[in-house]
């Protein structure tokens, strides 16, 4: 698969996931070429996720967010996006009732 093959599959992924079959056209800064896998997470990830989720459990209002939480594939970030940010909203909403 050539890059043009692969910016267009990528694309057409991307308005399937987004919802947008009308967005703009991308704008291609570059493409990187993994050929023999995706990104892997290196040793000691799993107990660096318990360590953040043990962070966050002690300062209410912090939600450390990223791929290295999620997976790196696009669907589970957006997957991910979607799901925290109802935990971040109902958070807010929260703060905004206690102090009325």
């Amino acid at each position: 698969m050539d890059e043009d093959d692969i910016v267009k599959v990528v694309d057409e992924d991307l308005r399937k996931v987004l919802l947008r079959p009308d967005g703009a056209e991308p704008k291609v800064l570059g493409v990187k070429v993994w050929p023999t896998a995706i990104p892997q997470y290196e040793l000691g990830h799993l107990e660096l996720m318990e360590e953040l989720e043990e962070m966050e459990k002690g300062a209410e209002g912090l939600w450390i967010c990223g791929n290295y939480r999620s997976g790196v594939a696009f669907p589970d970030c957006v997957t991910f996006g979607y799901e925290h940010a109802k935990v971040v909203k109902e958070f807010l909403e929260k703060q905004t009732i206690e102090r009325e």
